[in-house]
């Protein structure tokens, strides 16, 4: 008896919680077609909290056929992914591009690489 209390009190408390925000997988979309055609490997993709529309991916974009040239971007979307806006950042030899998305909406994006004039090889940018 006790325990069938214990259950019904448990599922009415479930169906009181606040609904939780969740991303809507949907089809393939192309991110741009306005920067160059370069491959984009180790993607992060981050979601908003408070907010499923609000996205944001961090990848590395190589500069050269070769590979040996690469440079962090930055995509961010804030209609659910129908969208998307691209921040080149100005690292150099980018690696292990890693972003989060805050509960207030703001962005961040961690990654090594080099930028020409600092001594440091990890790099942190807000948005």
């Amino acid at each position: 008896m006790k325990r069938t209390a214990l259950l019904i009190a448990v599922f009415v408390l479930m169906l009181q919680m606040p609904e939780h925000p969740a991303i809507q997988i949907g089809e393939d979309r192309l991110l741009s077609v306005d920067g160059p055609a370069r491959p984009l490997v180790e993607s992060h993709l981050s979601g908003d909290p408070s907010n499923p529309n609000h996205m944001l991916v961090g990848v590395i974009q190589f500069d050269s056929p070769d590979g040996n040239a690469r440079t962090c971007v930055a995509w961010a979307s804030f209609d659910g992914g129908q969208r998307w806006s691209r921040s080149a950042l100005p690292v150099q030899a980018c690696f292990d591009p890693w972003g989060v998305v805050l509960q207030d909406g703001s962005a961040i994006m961690v990654m090594g690489g080099y930028v020409p004039g600092h001594d440091d090889n990890l790099f942190l940018f807000r948005s």
